[in-house]
């Protein structure tokens, strides 16, 4: 099945519930929300951008393997909360989570304007 609109095969759903379930665990995470709205100097972009390059390496190199010393330079976080030893669709599916919590966190900030 293919969208017509682009000629690209849609998003499995396996992707999307994955995506889903990481998602709603890491939102019943006590305080997350709360520490995800801290995070307004664009750290959940930039640790999306960290993890997706490190799934570009992989990709570009053939394998997943990453060395155990390797943190992008660009972590906004605590080094040892950089987690990027895991295959290339792993760490594509961490990229997707921060984006979506920045998304989400954009959300908040605008529906608190409004309010």
């Amino acid at each position: 099945m293919s969208n017509a609109r682009n000629n690209h095969p849609p998003c499995s759903n396996e992707v999307l519930q994955q995506l889903f379930e990481k998602r709603e665990l890491v939102k019943r995470a006590p305080g997350a929300l709360g520490y995800e709205d801290e995070q307004t100097g664009g750290q959940l972009a930039k640790g999306a951008a960290c993890y997706a390059m490190t799934a570009a390496v992989q990709i570009a190199n053939g394998h997943d393997f990453t060395p155990p010393c390797y943190v992008h330079k660009d972590w906004p976080f605590r080094r040892e909360e950089f987690f990027p030893n895991k295959p290339a669709r792993e760490n594509l599916i961490s990229a997707a989570l921060f984006i979506i919590a920045e998304i989400e966190r954009l959300d908040r900030a605008i529906m608190r304007k409004r309010n």
